[in-house]
């Protein structure tokens, strides 16, 4: 996020979403879902590095389980996730998605 705000001409909109996308399918591979992504869980590992990896994991459950916390405001449907769903992680990949496009055109600049 602050990458965005900072310079979001600079953030390659396409980069971030399929990256964040990968991580997603390793951890639905794995039997886990995120259900909690936004911007503020992506990081890069240089200001010239566009490779995205995603941090906080404390509301990464099994899918199916009950959840005690998970989404964002703004970040979700409703106002409470109750269960780990990959759908969860789709909508936010989605809102992501919609977020860095707006971002991005916003300026001009990309």
């Amino acid at each position: 996020m602050e990458r965005v705000n900072r310079a979001p001409g600079a953030v390659k909109k396409d980069t971030v979403p399929e990256g964040v996308g990968a991580a997603v399918g390793v951890l639905h591979g794995l039997g886990y879902c995120q259900n909690d992504i936004n911007p503020t869980i992506i990081m890069f590992s240089a200001r010239d590095d566009d490779t995205p990896a995603l941090i906080d994991y404390d509301s990464a459950r099994p899918t199916g389980d009950k959840l005690f916390k998970g989404g964002t405001p703004g970040w979700k449907d409703g106002d409470e996730l109750h269960f780990s769903r990959e759908e969860n992680d789709f909508r936010a990949l989605r809102a992501l998605d919609d977020y860095l496009t707006q971002a991005t055109t916003s300026t001009g600049e990309y």
